[in-house]
């Protein structure tokens, strides 16, 4: 699974703490708002931003940016604010199958930001690590949240389990028990096969950030601006990707997602060469 991440919402440089934050804790959220997208909480903390934010709301297969990194965000109380270079809040859905493309962003987010910041991937744990705002409230005192336990429930992820995918990934697969039933083993969601569209796709992973002002929209089940839209992503967001091929005077990138590929033109070509690109390649 992959994710990109939008920036619409990113607040300005006159905006949020100015304060950088040291690098000892990453904080688990959840929004407690079920049915309104990531896009919408952004959106709010965007317009709210002196009472409360976070650095990113992870929503299915895309993460917006409100808070800057390595900088404090007004998300879990003064007492781990200023610990904390990442927070992040979790969407929640009363779509089972979502809430559960929605977690496995919100697993590779957090452990992606921890391994950038030096955090352990531990939870809920004595000394430096990833942190529940339920961990903070229990400790460190300030309001009483319990999330993002709560959300989880409905998806049948308890501490335990949460705890095992910080440290080692949820992937694509993340467990289907719910609170009246379980499976002796997890559903497993695995991208579809790519179609046939006469594209020769060369393996190669990195990420794609997008610089041209007017965004670029982001297509499924093949390459080519007659497939369906999938998004239209904004200047600044940034996208993983597993392959490159030439197709319809286009360079394509291939996205891995929860359940499918989805496919972003980055450029024109004249053949299999590269004429210009809409944003860079890392």
């Amino acid at each position: 699974m992959a994710y990109t991440i939008d920036k619409s919402f990113a607040l300005a440089s006159k905006e949020g703490a100015s304060q950088k934050a040291s690098n000892k804790y990453l904080i688990l959220h959840s929004t407690a708002n079920v049915g309104a997208s990531a896009k919408n909480n952004a959106a709010y903390e965007k317009r709210t931003w002196n009472t409360a934010y976070v650095h990113f709301i992870a929503g299915d297969g895309v993460v917006y940016q409100v808070g800057t990194p390595g900088y404090v965000a007004w998300g879990a109380g003064p007492r781990v604010n200023g610990l904390s270079p990442v927070q992040i809040e979790m969407e929640e859905s009363a779509d089972v199958a979502k809430q559960r493309r929605i977690y496995n962003t919100y697993i590779e987010l957090a452990r992606d930001m921890a391994k950038k910041y030096g955090i352990p991937l531990t939870l809920d744990t004595a000394g430096n690590g990833v942190k529940t705002h339920n961990w903070v409230s229990q400790n460190l005192g300030g309001t009483d949240h319990s999330d993002p336990y709560g959300a989880l429930k409905r998806i049948g992820v308890d501490k335990t389990q949460l705890a095992k995918d910080i440290a080692n990934g949820a992937g694509s697969s993340v467990a289907t028990k719910s609170a009246t039933t379980t499976s002796s083993k997890p559903a497993v969601s695995k991208p579809a096969a790519t179609p046939s569209t006469g594209i020769k796709w060369i393996a190669q992973t990195g990420t794609f950030t997008i610089t041209d002002p007017a965004g670029i929209k982001l297509r499924s089940g093949s390459a080519s601006v007659k497939s369906p839209l999938l998004a239209v992503l904004k200047k600044g967001s940034v996208v993983k990707y597993n392959a490159y091929g030439y197709s319809g005077g286009y360079v394509w990138i291939r996205q891995p997602r929860a359940n499918e590929y989805g496919y972003l033109p980055t450029g024109n070509a004249n053949g299999n060469k590269r004429v210009n690109k809409w944003g860079v390649f890392k």
